[in-house]
């Protein structure tokens, strides 16, 4: 039984459809898989970043709450150590109403809120450190969010891959039917 030219074109074209209709098959399978990684990724990011913005706001939450902490010790503190300093000027018999005990209490009562201010100072700047960091990691969330790829960029992708593979198809098709007809002569 002889293959005729015609079948010889048929079965060219048959196996060249077949071959490139597989080749896309698989270019869209590995789309697809590419597409879930890097989602997955991007929302991994995205869920570590929030994580960070949340643990920042929880130190400069902190950062406040101990430079108030500190700074409320530090004053309790210096309130005793003026009111000896008052027992002791009193205890030697000079009027603390007047002249330069009253003087050095003034002073060193501003002194030590000096202090005081600097201990909640060093914490503020503390806290707006942490602050700042948090709206970092917040923005570096959003930035993973929106580099996810999305469901229309992976559906444009697989229509291009399945173009391309028509397109492959009909070139493998009239190899065949070159080919085929190269058979019979």
């Amino acid at each position: 039984m002889a293959i005729t030219t015609a079948t010889a074109m048929s079965i060219g074209a048959a196996v060249a459809v077949a071959a490139s209709a597989t080749a896309t098959a698989m270019q869209i399978r590995s789309a697809n898989t590419a597409h879930r990684q890097q989602r997955a990724n991007a929302e991994a990011q995205e869920a570590q970043e929030r994580h960070n913005a949340k643990l920042e706001s929880m130190a400069a939450e902190d950062a406040e709450r101990t430079a108030r902490e500190n700074a409320r010790r530090k004053r309790e503190a210096d309130e005793a150590f003026r009111a000896s300093q008052r027992a002791l000027l009193g205890k030697s018999g000079l009027a603390l109403s007047e002249g330069s005990p009253l003087a050095v209490l003034g002073a060193t009562a501003a002194d030590q809120e000096r202090t005081a201010m600097d201990v909640m100072r060093e914490g503020y700047l503390a806290q707006q450190q942490h602050i700042t960091a948090a709206e970092m990691h917040r923005y570096r969330a959003g930035v993973a969010r929106a580099s996810a790829p999305s469901g229309g960029s992976l559906l444009t992708q697989q229509i291009g891959l399945g173009a391309a593979g028509v397109g492959q198809a009909m070139s493998a098709a009239q190899t065949g039917a070159r080919i085929g007809s190269n058979f019979g002569k």
